[in-house]
């Protein structure tokens, strides 16, 4: 796996994810984030108790969402692939 590997996520548009003429419904862009960002997660080898706090565990860094973007080329629409990067920064 090359470094920049686990920032990147593939992701087909599933079917629930469309209105009836098959293309996203735009507020799944978020959902999409988020999955990414657990994803890189798991591929980083971050555990989940790192970043989220619990009765008996203190946060030792976090890692937030602060942005979500995407340039619209085109319809997103059912079956596409999707190419997500996770970009972290120091903040």
């Amino acid at each position: 796996m090359k470094s920049d590997e686990w920032l990147l996520l593939e992701r087909k548009v599933m079917f629930g994810e469309c209105d009836s003429a098959g293309v996203i419904h735009f507020h799944n862009l978020l959902s999409f984030a988020h999955q990414s960002w657990e994803e890189s997660l798991d591929k980083y080898g971050i555990s989940y108790k790192d970043i989220f706090p619990s009765n008996n565990n203190k946060i030792e860094r976090g890692l937030p969402i602060i942005n979500c973007e995407a340039n619209f080329l085109s319809p997103i629409e059912l079956g596409c692939t999707l190419n997500i990067k996770v970009i972290p920064s120091k903040i």
